[in-house]
């Protein structure tokens, strides 16, 4: 057991478990102190948590936890914000869970990930999108209602990017990551054309092209280094995504300043995989 990983368990040993609600939620969180307890690879088991259904959130906090840690050798213990925030996380996913129950949990035989729960892949068409900003100790989850409609942007070849449909591929592309179908590569480069299209258009906000160009170019960058299975895209797209949706479906007024955080996190990538 590495350094990231004693102090990912030790943190997860001082979560009171009586603090979550069933005993079934007790005993699925012990299950998961268990598994990266034990784990071989840390990375892996934090990657198979984030395809459960409902889990990704507190599989992107752990996980930020552990860049952290690993980022800072002083860190040998965790702090109560550290294990509020998990604990928060964890509350979350479970009560979605429970939202869900109408639809059954899948038996352990059945769950290719060992975890009594749903995988991500069961969820219908609609992505259920997780979003964890560990600063502010918030997690948030993409509405699976309507997109607002918005105007389609005229490019300089006379075609249109639709902003719906422009999300919906984001979407797609996000899912097929998170469950690991073959997609990806394909959806990708969908998504390349389209984010070229925006930043071709004659008149489109200054924000959303910038933030197409950037996205291409970590697209690009996950292509070529076949990060597909690395958490830490799957962590910067699903926060990226959610800040994108919100603006596509604001108000062309209120849109100011909301593509902020995710271009600044597009611009930065690099850092994380140095």
């Amino acid at each position: 057991m590495n350094r990231s990983q004693q102090y990912l368990a030790t943190l997860l040993d001082r979560i009171p478990r009586w603090e979550l609600s069933t005993n079934e939620y007790q005993d699925a969180f012990d299950k998961i102190k268990t598994r990266i307890s034990n784990a071989a690879n840390l990375r892996d088991e934090l990657t198979a948590l984030y395809k459960v259904r409902n889990f990704a959130d507190t599989a992107l906090g752990l996980q930020w936890i552990v860049e952290c840690v690993d980022r800072n050798p002083s860190k040998t213990e965790s702090t109560l914000e550290e294990e509020g925030f998990i604990l928060y996380l964890l509350r979350n996913s479970f009560e979605r869970t429970e939202g869900s129950a109408a639809d059954g949990l899948m038996p352990a035989s059945e769950e290719p990930f060992g975890y009594d729960l749903p995988q991500q892949e069961e969820v219908g068409e609609s992505l259920p999108s997780s979003h964890v900003e560990p600063a502010a100790g918030q997690s948030s989850e993409t509405s699976n209602g309507a997109v607002a409609e918005s105007s389609p942007s005229p490019t300089a070849d006379g075609s249109e990017t639709d902003e719906k449909a422009f999300l919906s591929l984001f979407e797609k592309l996000l899912e097929a990551i998170q469950i690991g179908t073959d997609e990806r590569s394909l959806l990708s480069e969908q998504l390349v054309k389209e984010a070229e299209k925006v930043q071709a258009a004659t008149d489109a906000d200054e924000e959303y092209s910038v933030f197409c160009r950037l996205l291409v170019e970590f697209l690009d960058y996950v292509a070529i280094n076949s990060l597909y299975d690395d958490i830490r895209a799957m962590n910067i797209l699903s926060n990226v995504f959610d800040p994108f949706s919100q603006w596509i479906k604001a108000d062309p007024g209120a849109r100011l300043g909301l593509l902020e955080q995710p271009i600044e996190m597009l611009r930065e990538f690099r850092t994380l995989f140095e």
